[in-house]
């Protein structure tokens, strides 16, 4: 596990892939970075709501919350994502820390796609 830069960074890292707001390491070639992510649902529950609202979208109850004025199903996001270059809290500069801790960055990265994905 990564050494984050203060508390709150350590808990946000540790609520990657569950509802609510987290922080997530990603990792493309040698490009580090850390993103907000904000998930309205786990992803259980985001699955379990795509099944449902595309197979019997009137049974659901909160169905015509996500209908567009004209009726159609109106698209729900359950995943939203921000790039950050500095720690929101304590204001530390997240591209030096991913460096300073490359392996362990790297690992928290593969974590944090595994949760992606499933």
């Amino acid at each position: 596990m990564i050494t984050a830069c203060c508390v709150w960074l350590e808990r946000m890292l540790l609520n990657a892939g569950e509802s609510g707001i987290c922080v997530v390491a990603f990792r493309d070639g040698d490009a580090r970075q850390f993103f907000l992510q904000a998930r309205p649902l786990t992803r259980r529950q985001a699955r379990n709501w795509g099944v449902l609202i595309q197979s019997e979208p009137l049974k659901t109850a909160a169905g015509p919350l996500f209908r567009d004025e004209r009726g159609r199903l109106a698209p729900l996001h359950t995943l939203m994502r921000v790039p950050i270059e500095h720690c929101p809290h304590c204001g530390r500069n997240l591209e030096k820390l991913a460096r300073s801790q490359r392996e362990e960055f790297d690992q928290l990265a593969v974590a944090h796609a595994a949760l992606q994905e499933e």
